[in-house]
């Protein structure tokens, strides 16, 4: 989990800098295995201004895919 949590923190900061962050609600579904491949994306779904202050409400999401690894 918490792997994941910094990667997606990390692309979040990539876009807008920590100190414009005003929350950060993070829920996990399922578990990250070894040699899974993960993959982190984002997008703004809403637009707001709330106390004259200017805010946007993104979804930020991390997908896993099952990289095989076999041995002989």
């Amino acid at each position: 989990m918490g792997v994941v949590a910094a990667w997606l923190g990390r692309m979040l900061t990539g876009w807008v800098s920590q100190e414009h962050i005003r929350k950060l609600d993070l829920r996990f579904v399922a578990i990250t295995h070894l040699y899974n491949q993960i993959s982190c994306t984002g997008q703004v779904v809403e637009k707001l201004e709330r106390d004259g202050e200017r805010l946007v409400r993104a979804g930020i999401t991390s997908a896993q895919e099952l990289l095989r690894v076999t041995r002989d």
